[in-house]
């Protein structure tokens, strides 16, 4: 099965989460692999081959791991137990297989931002940010439901401006956690204001701007230029493809192609069901956006002179 969905959707937790839930169903463990660092950014290989092989050999020291044997090794072993492994955070589908045992009783639950569709037959299950209802809902587990329930037009206007994303809910939710005695309203002005937005969204060593970062690295110059060109243009919660064209400065044709790159990168979210592309309506997240906006104005970037 692959979780695909922008950053901060909640594809790791939801992964946990299942695994957890089906511990029943795998006697030989549930194996947890994490493929990104903490700043979102695609760990060395022989950083992931070292971890590969603590899995394998336990707490035994061993040899520096060789990342082609470690993970033949790796398939090897998965093919012959009934277990659940995560891979969370995969870049790409070579990475994926790589890991991936040929046959046997072992099951992948992988997470990406992008859908991975060379992966082949696999169960796939698409997150989007959530409903109003369900992101007060965390943040009321988080800050205390009387703290919420007292001013409810701040605490939407908080999750709002989170763009809904369980991450930067649950980042707002650690604030405001530890700062007590910060109201609701005063919070929500800070995260309306979008030069100050991505900095409030950071708790500990954990920021939603390194994974934001993150992303954007991994994106090539074309769908650097796409990205910086759409964030050019007021933030809406949807447009279709003429405005994008407008924006994009293209034709139709080479703007839905544009788009479409950006959609395949995990950056655009599309409908979920069939439409034609004049009728679709794109959502490029409301801190995504932002994001875009202050790296295409940086000097570091090659954004610069669109």
């Amino acid at each position: 099965m692959v979780l695909a969905g922008p950053v901060g959707v909640g594809k790791t937790a939801l992964a946990v989460r299942a695994a957890h839930a089906l511990r029943e169903e795998f006697p030989d463990g549930r194996l947890f692999v994490r493929l990104r660092d903490a700043s979102g950014r695609a760990r060395a290989a022989r950083e992931l081959a070292a971890d590969l092989a603590r899995l394998l050999d336990g707490d035994r020291p061993a040899a520096p791991a060789d990342p082609v044997r470690t993970a033949a090794r790796w398939r090897d072993w998965l093919a012959e137990h009934r277990v659940l492994v995560v891979l969370d955070g995969v870049p790409d589908e070579r990475t994926a297989r790589a890991l991936l045992p040929p046959g046997g009783p072992a099951t992948a639950l992988v997470t990406g931002r992008t859908p991975l569709a060379c992966l082949g037959a696999a169960h796939r299950v698409d997150l989007a940010p959530f409903g109003v209802p369900e992101a007060l809902a965390l943040l009321s587990l988080l800050v205390g439901a009387r703290r919420v329930d007292a001013a409810p037009a701040a605490a939407e206007r908080i999750v709002t401006s989170c763009g809904l994303l369980p991450s930067a809910v649950r980042l707002a939710g650690y604030k405001l956690a530890a700062l007590r005695h910060l109201p609701l309203g005063e919070f929500a002005d800070r995260l309306a204001d979008p030069d100050r937005v991505l900095g409030e969204l950071a708790a500990g060593e954990a920021r939603l701007s390194d994974r934001l970062d993150a992303q954007w690295q991994a994106l090539d110059d074309g769908q650097r230029r796409t990205l910086a060109r759409l964030s050019g243009r007021p933030w809406t919660g949807a447009f279709d493809l003429d405005q994008a064209a407008d924006a994009l400065g293209l034709p139709a044709g080479p703007a839905l192609d544009a788009l479409e790159r950006l959609i395949v990168a995990g950056v655009l979210l599309c409908p979920a069901e069939e439409v034609s592309a004049h009728a679709a309506r794109y959502t490029l997240p409301r801190l995504t956006h932002l994001h875009a906006r202050l790296r295409a104005g940086s000097p570091d970037t090659s954004c610069t002179a669109l």
